[in-house]
């Protein structure tokens, strides 16, 4: 019943999008730069007008916007880990800092701390910076996560939330990520992954996942027990995985009733993907296959925390 389900998603996809080149798609930094560009109305109108880029953890199982905040909270924990070994003012990089949600909040909460972010798209950088005008204790600068700007053990917390799918080179992501921490520092990670034996699975279910890969700008989601792999190859311990996908499906269901009515009239959105950006369309995609791949168990949304062992 769920692959019939399914494969009737597929068939409105198909109804709009040829398949075969939404998959070969352009996913470039270029392409991401414009995916968060030009969706960036869409993010504050049907996600966040706080402007929070990432999903809301909602562990009860009832949608509420303040499951924006719960990232922030999950790294407010290790950084009080981290303080609680002896160090004084903590240095916190984000990575992939969007539009400044997570580590304003942060830099609120911990005045005693320098925070930092850096992000791939100037737009979201330039937000993101008025936003924290008067947060003495932030600033934000644009990079690439690839090759970070900063020198060797400088921070003591590494934050990635949703953004590490987008990587080019994972080994390079997290060697860098392992340089500019000091030993005992610790990266913290929230980010949708393929579940293990991901090209085991059924090939609607392949297609549906890569499909919401490609909505995002993701060439791949990377699969959780590589991921891990790679972490421990590029010198880190993996302190703990958890497994909060039931905590991101009231987001996705919500997101998935906007895609319905979307895609429920073939028409008129035949009409709208010739009128609108190409990128904002095809980000409906994500909303109606999302919870369905999630559901499916063939993705799922981890937190994972990393340790530079002293």
């Amino acid at each position: 019943m769920k692959n019939r389900e399914l494969q009737g998603y597929l068939g409105q996809v198909g109804t709009l999008f040829n398949v075969n080149e939404f998959l070969a798609q352009d996913v470039g930094p270029g392409a991401i730069q414009k995916y968060y560009t030009r969706c960036a109305w869409v993010y504050n109108l049907l996600h966040s007008p706080a402007g929070a880029v990432h999903l809301a953890l909602n562990y009860d199982g009832q949608y509420d916007p303040k499951g924006f905040g719960e990232q922030p909270r999950l790294v407010q924990d290790q950084l009080d880990t981290v303080r609680a070994a002896g160090k004084g003012t903590m240095q916190v990089l984000e990575v992939g800092s969007g539009k400044g949600f997570n580590s304003l909040a942060l830099a609120r909460e911990n005045p005693q701390d320098r925070f930092s972010g850096l992000d791939l798209t100037p737009a979201h950088v330039g937000i993101a910076r008025h936003k924290a005008r008067h947060q003495k204790n932030l600033t934000f600068h644009v990079g690439d996560y690839h090759a970070l700007p900063y020198p060797d053990g400088c921070f003591d917390l590494v934050v990635a939330i949703e953004c590490l799918c987008h990587a080019r080179s994972l080994p390079l992501v997290l060697a860098e990520a392992h340089r500019v921490l000091r030993p005992g520092g610790r990266v913290v990670i929230t980010d949708g992954f393929r579940r293990p034996h991901f090209e085991c699975r059924e090939e609607v279910t392949k297609v549906a996942a890569r499909l919401v890969e490609r909505s995002m700008a993701v060439e791949r989601f990377w699969e959780i027990d590589v991921f891990e792999k790679a972490a421990q190859t590029a010198g880190f311990r993996v302190v703990e995985t958890k497994d909060l996908s039931s905590a991101i499906r009231p987001n996705l269901q919500r997101l998935q009733k906007i895609a319905r009515l979307f895609f429920r009239f073939p028409a008129v959105a035949r009409f709208l993907t010739c009128v609108l950006p190409r990128f904002l369309i095809r980000h409906a995609v994500t909303g109606l296959l999302g919870a369905e791949t999630l559901d499916s168990d063939i993705q799922g949304y981890y937190a994972l925390t990393l340790e530079h062992p002293r």
